[in-house]
């Protein structure tokens, strides 16, 4: 849970939860503990706020977009901004291919693999990895 954030009447948080190359905005009744997601589909939600009645703005971006401002209404995502739209019209894009490897133990893992734009199949390209979540080595429990 990241960023979590009171309702006006004190009856549930706001948060966000990264679940399964996503995050999303959600709502967890402080009573009963249930969560209800606010926002779905493919998505990286990376700040919020929240004003009166409930009313949220989000930063999100999906696989094919870049981050912009949105009003959340009813779990549609209404646009506030179209701050990076003359400067993509001007960049060439990669591709972004999901994948799910299994490792040796039988653990699944979900990832992305991002093509340069022009890709060629069997031409070797430079690889960046950005490895995160699950256990490490460096985490203990106490």
């Amino acid at each position: 849970m990241i960023q979590p954030q009171w309702s006006d009447d004190g009856k549930s948080i706001y948060a966000l939860v990264e679940d399964d190359r996503n995050q999303h905005l959600v709502l967890f009744d402080a009573t009963s503990g249930r969560m209800r997601l606010l926002n779905d589909g493919r998505r990286e939600t990376t700040a919020f706020d929240v004003g009166p009645k409930g009313r949220a703005v989000i930063l999100d971006a999906a696989p094919d977009a870049v981050d912009e401002v949105y009003a959340l209404e009813r779990g549609k995502e209404r646009p506030l901004s179209k701050q990076n739209d003359a400067w993509l019209a001007g960049v060439e894009r990669g591709t972004l291919e999901e994948i799910t490897v299994t490792s040796r133990d039988g653990t699944r893992i979900n990832g992305f693999i991002l093509k340069p734009p022009g890709y060629r199949p069997g031409v070797r390209y430079p690889t960046l990895l950005q490895i995160h979540g699950g256990p490490s080595r460096s985490m203990r429990t106490h």
